[in-house]
């Protein structure tokens, strides 16, 4: 399950979708020229983030347990004996790793109010992590430099045999919220096409 489902197809499925969201969350908006009415609005710039943003949160959130309830169906009906705890785990950090991805695409439409921007920058950054995750480690001299990686915290702890190690669901908790937070400054501070 985790070479052939967990280490490329559902992180893949999750960050797809968080940068999707992420992307057209702000950039989206100001391409269609509906921000200005938004922001016309009693509503203030940080609500309008926060709000985008609990929706991406709940869109990757939802394809997360999506994604646990059908490995335990699978599992169950293909008799692999994977525990749901496992399944679980391995899924709640694809989940936070989906998000790490959407929250840099809303801090690039942040920036910038492109939608394309947004969704290259943040999908070339996890393509740039995945293989510098996969490809540092062969290397003992640069093998810890793989921890800078959002994926190190996602498969080292191998949470499928393992369960989940609480310190890298935190360190992933804890980028997410960080890259939301600096799109909140951003928006805040950039004048709006």
């Amino acid at each position: 399950l985790t070479g052939e489902l967990f280490s490329i197809f559902v992180p893949l499925l999750l960050i797809a979708l968080g940068t999707a969201v992420g992307s057209r969350a702000l950039g989206g908006e100001e391409r269609t020229g509906t921000m200005g009415l938004l922001l016309a609005c009693p509503v203030s710039r940080g609500r309008v983030l926060l709000e985008k943003a609990g929706a991406m949160l709940i869109l990757v959130a939802l394809l997360g347990v999506f994604t646990w309830a059908g490995v335990v169906l699978g599992s169950w009906l293909g008799g692999l004996g994977v525990g749901a705890a496992e399944i679980a785990a391995i899924s709640l950090l694809a989940t936070l790793l989906g998000l790490v991805y959407g929250a840099l695409a809303l801090a690039i439409g942040a920036a910038t109010g492109r939608v394309r921007a947004a969704a290259y920058g943040a999908a070339g950054a996890a393509a740039v992590a995945y293989l510098a995750n996969a490809m540092l480690p062969l290397n003992e001299s640069l093998a810890d430099f793989a921890r800078l990686s959002p994926f190190y915290y996602y498969l080292t702890g191998d949470p499928l045999s393992n369960g989940i190690d609480w310190s890298h669901a935190a360190v992933l908790a804890g980028l997410a919220l960080a890259l939301a937070g600096v799109s909140l400054v951003l928006f805040q501070r950039r004048d709006l096409r």
